[in-house]
């Protein structure tokens, strides 16, 4: 089944290198035909052109001639003219001519023409030789042309039998050309589903690279939570650890409030206690003054009382319980 398909594309490659072949061919023969006729063509005109030139120079360099021969031989007679009475006589005294200015001065203009006349044949002799040359040259050219006419019109009959072939190569090369055509956007739309393959690709790949990076991040966050939830229960052990310590705490500071604030109060009433019997203290204090006073008062009376009889002795103690009414305890 493929075999027949490879041969399709074989022959249509090889009628396309035919074609393509044929159609430089037949290019080129009506370019160098085309090229051969306008050649040609401008080679005459120019030719023609040429020679009409020289031949309208020549018939003027020719009249200019004419007319300057007739002129010179008019002025020549007309210098001849006066002097032939005297042109015996003038032969005959040789040895003593008469000069004559005008006729010198006429003599070398004459003689002046006739050197510019020479020249100016000897110019016309040689453009004639140039132009006989240039005429060889261009029945040369012409016989040349002539001769490669045959060629020509073989050529040009051979393109003519070929136009129709080549009509033919026509078709096949528009043919040709659209399927080169339809192959050409095929190319481009293959190659811009190409393009947008790999920038496709190259998204994927990056895409690849962040979630890569993405996944390493993750991981890494991970082993840091993981790291983070490790100390958190270390922590927490050591909360519930600090929690029971301090429940511990709390419990003997409660009791060490406890045994304070009783102790506050047994200090209070201490307090209160001392404050009574500072108190007490200082009454006492005050009437033990007094009685001082009072005993100061009796010491001074009795020193009055001298005088009087003699009692029994009475010490400061005894006059002091005496006097306050104070007894001392006795267990």
């Amino acid at each position: 089944m493929d075999e027949p398909h490879e041969d399709s594309w074989e022959s249509l490659g090889w009628e396309a290198a035919w074609a393509q072949q044929d159609d430089l061919g037949r290019d080129q023969v009506q370019q160098l035909a085309r090229r051969l006729a306008a050649q040609r063509e401008r080679q005459r005109t120019e030719d023609l052109v040429q020679l009409e030139d020289m031949k309208r120079a020549l018939r003027e360099r020719a009249a200019d001639v004419a007319r300057r021969e007739l002129e010179v031989e008019r002025r020549t007679r007309e210098l001849e003219e006066p002097e032939a009475p005297r042109r015996t006589l003038r032969f005959r005294r040789a040895e003593k001519p008469a000069v004559d200015e005008d006729r010198a001065y006429a003599e070398e203009l004459i003689s002046r023409r006739e050197a510019e006349v020479d020249e100016r044949a000897q110019a016309v002799e040689t453009r004639e030789r140039e132009l006989a040359e240039r005429e060889t040259a261009l029945l040369g050219r012409q016989l040349e042309l002539e001769e490669a006419e045959p060629a020509l019109a073989e050529r040009e009959r051979r393109v003519a039998e070929l136009e129709p072939k080549l009509e033919g190569l026509d078709a096949r090369e528009q043919d040709i050309a659209q399927r080169a055509g339809v192959l050409e956007g095929a190319e481009r739309e293959l190659a811009a589903a190409q393009e947008a393959v790999a920038v496709e690709q190259r998204e994927l790949a990056a895409a690849r690279e962040a979630v890569a990076v993405e996944r390493r991040e993750l991981d890494e966050r991970a082993r840091a939570l993981a790291r983070r939830e490790d100390e958190l229960d270390t922590l927490a052990r050591r909360a519930t650890v600090t929690e029971e310590q301090s429940t511990e705490n709390e419990r003997r500071v409660a009791e060490r409030e406890a045994e304070l604030t009783a102790r506050e109060q047994e200090l209070r009433g201490r307090e209160a206690e001392v404050l009574r019997l500072q108190t007490g203290l200082a009454a006492q204090q005050e009437s033990v003054r007094r009685r001082e006073r009072s005993i100061e008062d009796a010491e001074r009376a009795l020193a009055r009382e001298t005088v009087a009889p003699a009692t029994g002795h009475v010490s400061f103690s005894e006059g002091l319980e005496a006097l306050t009414g104070w007894r001392p305890r006795r267990d």
